[in-house]
């Protein structure tokens, strides 16, 4: 996905992407698939049929194994919003949304943006989520 120039001026918040690795935002090589869902786009506030992109909460490989060493479960770790964008990824994507759950991804030319929270019937910008640019699943052996 190529990113916008923002002016410092703007006031569209959400198209804030930049690099993982120009940020001071620590981002770590591989990440485990907990959850993973298609999202569809919206028109005009009708949800479509079309998928838009795919969310998946995620958490750090070197955090997955200090916590499966002490017992503890995936889904009771803090997880972090992992989204791939990129349409022709999410069309070669939203028929195997399943086979993502608890696979391993390499972070590599990843970026950053913003992450909207909604909060009853509003929301706000409350953190950031990590923005696939491509999609590299490793193997045992590159771990």
């Amino acid at each position: 996905m190529p990113t916008q120039k923002l002016k410092l001026s703007s006031n569209k918040l959400g198209q804030l992407n930049i690099k993982s690795t120009e940020s001071n935002i620590e981002v770590p090589p591989l990440i485990q698939v907990i959850s993973a869902r298609a999202r569809n786009a919206f028109i005009e506030g009708v949800q479509t049929d079309t998928v838009e992109k795919i969310v998946m909460q995620a958490v750090d490989l070197k955090a997955v194994e200090v916590a499966k060493a002490a017992g503890f479960e995936l889904e009771e770790m803090p997880a972090f919003t992992v989204e791939i964008t990129d349409a022709a990824l999410v069309t070669q994507l939203a028929t195997q949304i399943e086979k993502l759950n608890g696979r391993v991804l390499s972070t590599a030319n990843s970026s950053i943006a913003l992450r909207w929270v909604s909060r009853g019937q509003s929301g706000s910008w409350g953190g950031f989520k990590l923005i696939l640019n491509d999609f590299k699943p490793v193997t045992r052996k590159e771990q």
